[in-house]
């Protein structure tokens, strides 16, 4: 009769393997907030590189300013225009050109109008080197450039669809049926 060896492991080397830093960690896919910061970041530097290329002679006229700031309400600025042209940037893997503004981001394209843009790079692939897939979206019609989209938000041409509420407590006192309990003081009942 053939017994197979039998395979000893000390107690205290069993204990080390059951705790979990010796496991392998989890493989793991990037969360939707980091895959729209990286979308976005992308699509930043296509603006950024395709302006600086039709800048002419002084590309230093172009500034992505949202590497300094992301509360400007754009990301890109052409100051080789009089009135210098602010380019909010927009990134997708897919092609349906669809995007979400921010409350700030609308308030200044309405402020600076037809010197407000969004530009919209769809088809992005993230795993492609930078000026390839640039040379690619090019070819490919981005980026789509929507200048002052509030108007065409206005207009009609742009839809837009309000996906997102901020609530909070106002500063008028509460009374009857808006109170949290229904409208009821008393605290027996």
């Amino acid at each position: 009769m053939q017994t197979e060896p039998i395979v000893s492991i000390p107690p205290d080397v069993l204990a080390q393997l059951d705790l979990a830093w010796a496991l392998p960690p989890p493989t793991r896919s990037l969360s939707q907030a980091a895959l729209r910061k990286e979308l976005g970041d992308r699509a930043e530097l296509f603006t950024y590189l395709r302006e600086r290329s039709r800048a002419g002679a002084n590309p230093s006229h172009i500034a992505w300013v949202a590497r300094d700031s992301d509360t400007l309400g754009w990301d890109v600025e052409d100051r080789s225009v009089p009135a210098c042209r602010r380019i909010e940037v927009k990134g997708s893997q897919g092609a349906e050109t669809r995007f979400y503004l921010s409350e700030n981001e609308l308030n200044k394209a309405r402020e600076h109008g037809e010197n407000y843009e969004v530009q919209f790079w769809g088809g992005i692939d993230l795993q492609a080197s930078v000026h390839p897939e640039l040379e690619r979206l090019i070819q490919a019609g981005y980026p789509r450039v929507y200048r002052d989209p509030a108007a065409l938000i206005d207009s009609g041409s742009l839809l837009s669809t309000p996906v997102r509420w901020r609530v909070q407590l106002s500063e008028v006192p509460l009374t009857g049926s808006a109170l949290p309990d229904g409208g009821n003081t008393d605290a027996d009942d």
